[in-house]
Order: structure tokens, then C-alpha cells, then sequence
């Protein structure tokens, strides 16, 4: 089986999984806990996503690049394709609760001016595979670490 899709396969699992768990455990979300923000940061591309109004159905390439910055929060760039054109967006991620040690940041984008909830709900002990989301369960990505 060809190493793409392996994950995806893997990927899919997961999301079931953890829709699974979600809907056994009622309002509960499980959210990684000690994430090591240095070991998550690079480009991680999406395999798997629940549609939502600001992401076009017909992007593809999908991917977001993580970048530690010297105060401890994290640059975001999200990028994708539609119709051979590059569309990005760029903010800042930080933690939700700096005393807690739940993977729950708030992202901050500067154009248009919004701030998100990026819980990560999954990380494969190799940082590998990725599944993000929120409190309100209308947001999930599936992604994959190269």
C-alpha cells in the first residue's frame, strides 16, 4: 500500500474514532494534554475536513505551516489552491489558558480580523497525524505532518 494511503487510511480511523468517542461521551471533548508545541511545529497538510463557510469546497493542496516565535506564540500560515491560484491567511496562535496544559489555543487572523478556538484533539505519539477542532464540534481537520 502506497505510504499516502497508509495515512489516510489511518487518518480515517481516527476521525471515526474520535467521532465515535464524541458522540458516547456526550458533550465532552477530549484534548491533548503536554502538547510539545516544538515537536508540532512545521507543515501539516489536511486530509480530512468537516466543510465550513470560510474554507472553499473546492480548495485543494491544503496545508498549514506552524512557526515558534521568541514569545512562545506561533505563526500560522494557512494556504490552498483554487483554480491554480494561492489563497493564504496568516495570524497568531496562542494558548487559551497559559496556566493549563490543555492543547487549546485561540488563533488570532489579521485579514479579515477573527479569533478561533484550535483545540488539538489528537497527536499520534510520533507527531505525525493530527485531528483539530473546537467546543463547538462544527470544526475538524485531519491532518498529516511531512
Amino acid at each position: 500500500m502506497a505510504a499516502k494511503a497508509k495515512h489516510m487510511l489511518h487518518c480515517l480511523f481516527l476521525v471515526a474514532s474520535l467521532l465515535l468517542t464524541i458522540v458516547v461521551n456526550g458533550n465532552a471533548t477530549t484534548v491533548v494534554k503536554n502538547l510539545d508545541l516544538k515537536r508540532y511545529m512545521g507543515r501539516w497538510y489536511e486530509i480530512a475536513r468537516f466543510p465550513s463557510f470560510f474554507e472553499k469546497s473546492d480548495a485543494v493542496d491544503t496545508r498549514a505551516t506552524y512557526t515558534l516565535n521568541y514569545n512562545g506564540t506561533v505563526h500560522v500560515l494557512n494556504e490552498n489552491w483554487v483554480g491554480g491560484k494561492r489563497n493564504f491567511i496568516e495570524g497568531i496562535a496562542y494558548k487559551a489558558d497559559p496556566k493549563s496544559n490543555e492543547a487549546k489555543f485561540k488563533v488570532k487572523f489579521h485579514v479579515p480580523p477573527s479569533v478561533g478556538d484550535y483545540w488539538v484533539l489528537y497527536i499520534d505519539q510520533n507527531y505525525q497525524h493530527a485531528v483539530v477542532g473546537g467546543p463547538t464540534k462544527i470544526f475538524l481537520w485531519v491532518s498529516i505532518y511531512f
